[in-house]
């Protein structure tokens, strides 16, 4: 198992959100945010609203890559235990 309180946090660097492969990352991913948050708003069985919501966890914290304060707010609390 991999522990990830051993590596630091991953940020990108201005060059890297600034360019347009993240600009269409980013895109797709606001995109399958509404796409899923519109199938979570559905009659769901518990394991696939569990899904739905992973799924939307994972997009918010690759979104969140973008926007350096609050992807280290993310990561930074644990460095400080």
């Amino acid at each position: 198992m991999i522990d990830d309180h051993d590596e630091p946090p991953f940020l990108l660097t201005t060059h890297d959100i600034q360019s347009t492969v993240w600009a269409k990352l980013r895109k797709h991913m606001e995109a399958r945010i509404i796409a899923l948050r519109a199938k979570n708003d559905g009659d769901l069985e518990p394991m696939e609203t569990a899904k739905v919501r992973g799924e939307l966890k994972c997009l918010k914290s690759l979104i969140a890559l973008g926007k350096p304060d609050q992807a280290m707010g993310a990561n930074i609390d644990r460095f400080n235990e």
